[in-house]
């Protein structure tokens, strides 16, 4: 379905024949430069009066709505949002893989940056600023790379490692926990800051921790001895290594930076997930449940994400609890707000597929490559990749 825009009534009646000519004519040139303003590209720094208008009507309309048009076996993923506007995206090719910029309302495509080595891993900085690449000249040698928007490299390391995890503060967008595994899981955690170039060790127990404050970390501990299918929450100061345990136990948690997200599990309602979000002084300010699917040794953990700017919350909502391999229904997608509480369902007959919420709160990048985008506004959901 396609959204045009009103433009008004341009057929008024006035008293004289000479006023109605004058009249339709003004209105026609102001429709005129009113389409014209629309076909500009948002990322026009020589007209801020275009730019404005053009986010200010940010609507599916023929004029502005491009399919992104790549080669067929050349589109990797989309990466996720660098601003309200614009994604980034990646292409193969046979020696390594360029790293585009995407206007979705004017569908100007730039290059930012290309990697001689594929790349295995990238990943937009918290606040957007930044843009981490993780490429793999060989298989146990990597290169991570920092650019920002412009392209313009701010830092670069070169790790013996047969794979990469990394936790990127979202209160110092200078750090970078890293942790580099060996061929039998083994690890070493390192602190990387960026400005300074420089890479030094941390003392941690797990590898998959996550930034909760500017100096700690939280993670899950787990029992290695003594598989289990819960694990207490545990804080810990990167600095002084202090380590507090916080008196409860989850399945899953995550952290959004003002927000802590942890999902648990009822022995007396196990048929139900019970979500808890945290604010980062973890006062709980929502508690809602859930039907979940059942796996093997754990539960299925459906695809979610946080928009901070309108204070919600988004995930996947099976209809009823089973197991996994037997769930043969669709998913609704469902937004809590985080100030109310109060659940909405914001599209029904989906899968369950990753979500990456656009930082105006207005649109939705979902697909296992983020191919398809949400309208929040109208539910439709438009596939974005044209192969």
């Amino acid at each position: 379905m396609v959204y045009s825009r009103k433009t008004g009534d341009c057929n008024r009646q006035f008293k004289t024949f000479i006023f109605i000519l004058t009249f339709s004519v003004l209105v026609l040139a102001g429709c005129k430069q009113d389409k014209q303003i629309l076909l500009q590209s948002p990322s026009n720094n020589k007209d801020e009066n275009i730019e404005q208008e053009t986010r200010n009507n940010r609507v599916f309309d023929e004029a502005l709505y491009n399919s992104l048009k790549i080669q067929e076996g050349q589109f990797y993923k989309i990466v996720g949002w660098l601003n309200d506007d614009t994604i980034l995206y990646l292409t193969n090719l046979s020696n390594g893989t360029n790293v585009y910029t995407y206007n979705i309302f004017s569908g100007k495509s730039e290059l930012l940056y290309n990697s001689k080595a594929p790349i295995a891993y990238t990943e937009i900085s918290p606040w957007k600023n930044n843009i981490l690449i993780h490429s793999a000249p060989s298989e146990y040698l990597a290169i991570v790379t920092v650019i920002d928007q412009t392209g313009k490299l701010l830092a670069s390391e070169q790790l013996e490692s047969a794979e990469l995890s990394f936790a990127w503060s979202s209160f110092n967008e200078n750090k970078i926990l890293i942790s580099t595994f060996n061929e039998d899981w083994s690890f070493k955690m390192s602190l990387w800051e960026i400005n300074k170039q420089k890479l030094s060790a941390v003392s941690l127990t797990e590898p998959f921790v996550q930034w909760i404050t500017d100096k700690e970390v939280g993670y899950l501990k787990w029992d290695h001895e003594t598989p289990a299918l819960t694990a207490p929450f545990v804080r810990k100061n990167i600095k002084t290594d202090e380590e507090k345990l916080v008196p409860s136990e989850a399945i899953h948690f995550h952290s959004f930076g003002d927000y802590l997200l942890a999902i648990s599990v009822n022995h007396s309602e196990t048929d139900k997930a019970e979500y808890i979000i945290f604010d980062k002084k973890l006062k709980k300010l929502l508690s809602f449940k859930i039907p979940h699917l059942s796996r093997y040794s754990d539960w299925l953990i459906p695809y979610y994400d946080i928009d901070e700017k309108e204070q919600k919350f988004y995930t996947f909502r099976p209809k009823y609890s089973k197991e996994e391999e037997n769930y043969r229904d669709d998913f609704l997608l469902v937004a809590y707000d985080l100030i109310t509480g109060k659940e909405e369902t914001v599209i029904e007959g989906l899968n369950n597929e990753p979500i990456s919420v656009s930082p105006d709160g207005e649109y939705i990048l979902y697909g296992y490559q983020f191919e398809k985008l949400i309208n929040l506004k109208t539910q439709e959901v438009i596939t974005i990749i044209e192969k």
